[in-house]
């Protein structure tokens, strides 16, 4: 089990530059791990892709991303992903943001622009909101929480994202505020980092690759979790912590993990909603469809 931190930046290595092709086979390969953050600049390499795994040839980039803001994430190659009609596989992660894609993209997804291959590892290039924090900063900055009417708009939002990830056929599995990236001046969110994510099936994880402040309760209990109920109760957590400042669990045993303590100030509402999410056992938490019909998420904001 690999488990991602709590603190830092989203999973991956991360950083904004202009979107430019990597086309010069010949560069050094870079050494990237989980931690690593490459400088702005990176060395022309390698054949650019295109997003379905087809080699570009060298081809510029289209006109409307030339001088274009984007993400750059570089990863490391482990899991490849086949997808259907494509002649290659491709890196896991690229493979969940084109199921995510295709046929349609959602708002408050992050939208992968391109991907570019490398012996050892891979580029993806990004949508870059601009002005936008991720959604544990921009707490910290509003003094380490959110009011509940801003909690609310980032949580209609988080789920319609989440609904539409399963959709799709992907479960994210590090839904956390490190992972929502939220505009600033328009207050849209876009759920990012599929890197620990996997495809939608109906049968246990086994094997959880996230955060253990946001693993369900059944993953400590059984070592096991369903993609809905595991993806509620994430979503449980990360609407606390984004309210009272901290998460509710910091014992991970069958016992702590039954009881919710609040923080004073927070409505009848949303710990009715927390609640429901935080369920201990996984078959009485509502699924996606029906935390949307919450009535805490009802209210005007």
């Amino acid at each position: 089990m690999q488990l991602s931190r709590r603190s830092g930046a989203p999973g991956g290595a991360t950083l904004a530059t202009t979107y430019r092709p990597l086309a010069t086979p010949d560069a050094a390969e870079p050494e990237v791990s989980s931690d690593t953050v490459l400088p702005s600049e990176p060395e022309p390499s390698d054949t650019p892709l295109s997003a379905t795994g087809r080699p570009k040839r060298h081809r510029r980039p289209p006109g409307h991303l030339r001088d274009f803001d984007v993400a750059l994430k570089y990863a490391r190659k482990e899991e490849e992903l086949q997808l259907p009609g494509l002649e290659r596989p491709m890196p896991k992660e690229v493979g969940l943001f084109e199921m995510v894609n295709t046929p349609s993209s959602h708002p408050n997804i992050l939208k992968l622009f391109d991907w570019f291959d490398r012996p050892a590892s891979y580029v993806m290039a990004m949508e870059r909101p601009d002005p936008c924090k991720d959604l544990f900063t921009y707490c910290q900055e509003q003094g380490g929480v959110l009011d509940e009417d801003q909690a609310r708009s980032v949580t209609r939002q988080l789920l319609g994202a989440l609904q539409h990830c399963h959709d799709h056929g992907v479960v994210h599995r590090d839904v956390k505020p490190e992972n929502i990236l939220i505009q600033t001046d328009t207050k849209e969110i876009k759920l990012i980092d599929f890197g620990c994510g996997d495809p939608l099936k109906d049968t246990p994880y086994t094997e959880y690759a996230g955060t253990n402040e946001f693993l369900p309760i059944e993953w400590y209990q059984k070592g096991q979790f369903l993609a809905g109920p595991g993806t509620v109760w994430s979503v449980g957590v990360t609407v606390y912590d984004i309210v009272c400042g901290y998460c509710p669990f910091t014992t991970y045993t069958d016992r702590e993990m039954r009881q919710v303590e609040f923080c004073t100030g927070l409505s009848p509402g949303i710990k009715d909603f927390i609640r429901c999410c935080l369920r201990p056992r996984a078959k009485d938490r509502p699924t996606l469809e029906q935390l949307q019909l919450h009535t805490w998420l009802q209210q005007s904001c």
